[in-house]
């Protein structure tokens, strides 16, 4: 089964490829040379997990507000976590505000004191 976005997409230092959004292959998102760290992998295959560390690289504003978006259309199925604060989260609220006005974000969609699942 293919996978969406490049076939490196753990990381593509070297790569210029552009995000993906394809309703059969899903969303992938990275950031380009030093600015890569982990792709943003969205798909559904048989179970939807994903994590994604982007550490706070340029691309970090897009995935968390895309997170965000997903969390808010899917949240019976999409479960959003972070090991951040909310309060760091005000740069990707303003970018969602910005895109979708009128769209209620509410607080974190995960509990401040949550621990992380191993």
């Amino acid at each position: 089964m293919d996978k969406p976005g490049p076939s490196s997409c753990k990381t593509c230092p070297e790569s210029s490829t552009p995000p993906l959004a394809d309703t059969t292959k899903g969303i992938w998102i990275n950031g380009v040379g030093d600015n890569a760290h982990e792709a943003l992998m969205i798909a559904y295959r048989k179970r939807l997990r994903i994590f994604v560390k982007t550490a706070h690289k340029p691309y970090d504003l897009v995935v968390t507000c895309v997170l965000l978006m997903a969390n808010l259309l899917a949240p019976n199925v999409f479960r959003l976590r972070s090991d951040g604060l909310w309060d760091e989260w005000q740069p990707m609220r303003d970018l969602y505000a910005r895109l979708w006005t009128g769209e209620e974000i509410g607080g974190p969609p995960w509990e401040e004191d949550e621990e992380e699942e191993e």
